[in-house]
């Protein structure tokens, strides 16, 4: 939330708290009318046709899920 509220201070824009904290944002998610619409989830990563080196970070030899609404 901090980082959230500096990045709002950096850009000129309102910087009144959206949420208290994680918990009031949670139930804003919860609260939501599109509660029926399913989640979807896709993997990412850097692709093999990139030829990422062995000795590249971890990061880019490592896929990720991310779920979308």
């Amino acid at each position: 939330m901090k980082l959230w509220l500096a990045s709002l201070e950096d850009s000129g824009l309102d910087t009144s708290e959206p949420f208290k904290c994680h918990q009031d944002l949670y139930a804003k998610i919860d609260s939501s009318p599109l509660g029926d619409v399913p989640w979807q989830c896709f993997i990412t990563g850097f692709s093999e046709d990139l030829r990422v080196p062995v000795d590249a970070p971890s990061w880019k030899q490592t896929s990720y899920e991310v779920w979308t609404l």
